[in-house]
């Protein structure tokens, strides 16, 4: 998969937390607004699996959801994408690569 990156600012974030209201709003800001960040990056660098077309309010259904399911979510998504990365590094020979993605996770 292509990284690309997506920015949402806190404000935004927040604009889109508070018509989702309940649970929502008692999370971070900054954790819903990482969420978003993810969110709107995956469904950019895969738009036939896009399934909000980057509506900002069904992307954030779906960072809830996700975020209801642990606050450490999008965390443990960004260490098991570097799995993957390592895993294709080394599968290609490419063992500089496999070795700073093994540090990027080290610090994930």
């Amino acid at each position: 998969m292509e990284r690309v990156t997506a920015t949402v600012d806190l404000e935004e974030a927040k604009v889109i937390q508070n018509p989702i209201g309940g649970e929502a709003l008692r999370m971070s800001s900054d954790l819903f607004r990482h969420g978003l960040e993810v969110g709107l990056e995956h469904a950019t660098a895969m738009p036939d699996c896009n399934v909000t077309g980057t509506h900002p309010l069904a992307t954030g259904r779906i960072v809830l959801a996700h975020l209801k399911e642990g606050l450490d979510y999008y965390a443990r998504l960004a260490c098991m994408e570097l799995e993957m990365e390592i895993t294709v590094a080394l599968a290609s020979g490419d063992c500089e690569r496999a070795a700073r993605k093994r540090l990027e996770l080290a610090d994930a």
